[in-house]
């Protein structure tokens, strides 16, 4: 079995600021992520492509998890 661990995730209004952002800071992405860049990650799991994956967590968080983030 694999799981999904997405990052901070949100489609923000066009031209509208939102407070996640600041989370995202210092990452390798350096913005939120998108529901469409999770159900990729899905899709890839769910595929043939990933048969011999297994018993992984697939973090998809814009390097939120391997770059010490510090909000400011």
């Amino acid at each position: 079995m694999n799981a999904i661990s997405p990052g901070v995730v949100l489609e923000p209004a066009p031209g509208e600021a939102h407070p996640a952002e600041v989370m995202m800071n210092g990452t390798p992405a350096g913005r939120l992520g998108t529901p469409d860049a999770i159900a990729n990650a899905a899709v890839y799991l769910a595929g043939d492509e990933s048969a011999f994956v297994h018993g992984i967590v697939l973090d998809v968080d814009g390097g939120r998890t391997t770059a010490a983030v510090i909000a400011a």
